[in-house]
Formats: C-alpha cells, structure tokens, sequence
C-alpha cells in the first residue's frame, strides 16, 4: 500500500471529482490519472521512434543522391500535418 501526501489544489481537485460523481473514491482519480500519463508516455515514445525512423530514411535517401526539391518537402510537411490535424481531433 502507498500512501500519497498532495498539494492542497490537487487534493481539491480529486476531491471536486469524487464529490461531483466523476469518480467512486480518490483512488479511481488517481489510478485514472497515472493510467493517463503512461499512456501519454507510451505515445510520446511511439512518436519519437517514428521520427528517429524517418529521419534516418532521410539521411540514407540524402546519403544516395535521392533528394526532393523544396516544394516536394513543403507539400510533404502539409500533408502530414493534416494527417495529425484529423488524428488528433479523433483522440
């Protein structure tokens, strides 16, 4: 067993979520919040291996004369970020 000492503004906080219903008891806000930040996390991690990934694709594409001209690389980096536009608003 663990017993945890919060500050006054996130003891407010869990206790406003446990009394407005939200949640059963404190250990359900809290479980809920630590099952939130390791999936946070895990996508931060997942996201920094694929740019680890696509960086290294460019360093051998570069490394063998495929290369794309700057208007190839800006409609790229538009597409993409449109792409994590529309998956970011369906989290």
């Amino acid at each position: 067993m663990m017993n945890v000492v919060l500050p006054s503004d996130l003891n407010e906080f869990v206790c406003l979520k446990v009394n407005d219903g939200s949640f059963a008891n404190e250990q359900e806000v809290v479980l809920a919040a630590l099952s939130m930040m390791r999936d946070h996390e895990l996508a931060c991690a997942r996201e920094l291996q694929w740019l680890r990934s696509a960086i290294d694709e460019g360093w051998q594409s570069a490394q063998t004369g495929r290369l794309h001209s700057s208007q190839e690389v800006w409609t790229n980096l538009e597409e993409q970020r449109r792409e994590w536009k529309i998956r970011d608003s369906s989290e």
